[in-house]
């Protein structure tokens, strides 16, 4: 089921691990009263820098490649990223 997949990813797994021991990562669902609810995955960076916000397009999502890639080079270099 894709999002049971999509609520493992942005819980339980993927991303720097060192990073989420460390209190880094958060991680959850928006719900909202009739709607679909939205997964998000963020690291915080530093306190100085630029956040990253990756928006998903059509058959895309913070589960992908680019979305990782992103997330965990952002996690490795003190950027924050938000998926």
């Amino acid at each position: 089921d894709r999002l049971a997949a999509k609520r493992e990813w942005a819980g339980v797994s993927g991303g720097d691990l060192s990073a989420r021991a460390a209190g880094m990562i958060e991680s959850g669902m928006l719900t909202r009263p009739g709607r679909p609810a939205l997964a998000w995955r963020q690291t915080k960076g530093a306190a100085d820098g630029p956040t990253i916000v990756f928006l998903p397009g059509y058959a895309s999502d913070m589960a992908g490649s680019k979305a990782q890639a992103l997330f965990d080079w952002a996690a490795a270099n003190g950027r924050g990223c938000l998926l």
